[in-house]
């Protein structure tokens, strides 16, 4: 056999393996993700997954990341017992994944220099945007069921927190302030709707119009109370969309996934990225990767 087709077995059955124990351990019922040490552990497995699928979309023959990526989406949908969601999941995954390793070697095929970063980066963001959807096909039936059943699915502090910088407009929008001409003709009238107003002294006159001014203060909404209703209105829609249509709920979930992945993928792809650095690194160093230097022919069009 062959010395490349046996580093390919060896790239295929690690990934395998790992992806079997991961997906194990997110399945299992008995871990919770909440404790600290088992919280750290899945991250650094989970990072070690993605580094390894990478390496190997990005090195292996098609026939064998074919077999990578089935078997990956095979392992998945059967620890997810073939939910409806667990599939959708599976298939985006692996339209990301198909693209991240056409995008990895197109680098490796164009470029004159090797560069970890350069061959990897554009792929990894792929990998990240569909190992996100893989982790939420394990939370979909909780989300779902949450959504269905929790009367406050999006929190009323939430809601406030993401109004707080448009605050004053609202408060201008709900009861636009008044000029200082405006407040005199209301204060004015006022007091001309008084009983016996042309009796009253000065110092009750003045009295009056501290009353009226609270009142007017007083009687002035807040947004607290357009918080509540945005938020009511908000939780009372989902609610009604996801009764209504089920299927489309894990699809909605989904693409936030992937659209927020895809907002913080330049923060999320540097720790992948260095992990992958020092593996490939060190495989250098036990000679199971090589970096050879190549002469090719180059097309040249001249007048």
């Amino acid at each position: 056999m062959d010395a490349i087709v046996k580093k390919e077995i060896g790239l295929t059955a690690g990934l395998l393996l790992l992806s079997a124990s991961l997906f194990a351990l997110f399945t299992a019922k008995a871990i919770s993700p909440t404790q600290p040490v088992v919280l750290l552990v899945l991250i650094i497995l989970f990072l070690l997954w993605v580094c390894l699928l990478a390496i190997n979309l990005a090195l292996i023959s098609r026939s064998f990341a074919w077999i990578n990526l089935l078997s990956i989406v095979g392992i998945y949908v059967i620890l997810t017992r073939a939910q409806f969601a667990a599939i959708i999941g599976s298939s985006l995954f692996l339209l990301l994944s198909l693209a991240a390793r056409q995008t990895m070697l197109r680098e490796l095929d164009s470029r004159i220099e090797y560069s970890t970063r350069s061959v990897f980066y554009s792929g990894i963001k792929y990998i990240i945007m569909g190992a996100a959807v893989l982790l939420m096909g394990f939370a979909t039936p909780y989300i779902s069921q949450t959504l269905i059943t929790k009367d406050e699915v999006v929190p009323e502090s939430l809601i406030r927190l993401m109004l707080r910088p448009y605050q004053p407009y609202l408060q201008n929008v709900i009861y636009p302030e008044l000029t200082a001409s405006t407040s005199a003709d209301i204060i004015a009238n006022e007091l001309d709707a008084r009983p016996g107003v042309d009796d009253l002294s000065e110092e009750q006159r003045q009295l009056y119009t501290q009353q009226i001014t609270q009142q007017l203060t007083q009687n002035k909404p807040n947004t607290e109370n357009i918080v509540t209703i945005i938020t009511e209105i908000l939780n009372n829609k989902i609610r009604l969309y996801s009764r209504a249509n089920p299927a489309i709920t894990p699809i909605f979930i989904f693409l936030l996934a992937i659209i927020a992945t895809r907002i913080a993928v330049a923060w999320l792809a540097q720790p992948p990225l260095l992990l992958i650095a020092m593996l490939i690194w060190a495989a250098r160093k036990i000679n199971f990767l090589q970096l050879l230097s190549l002469s090719k022919p180059v097309e040249k069009l001249e007048l």
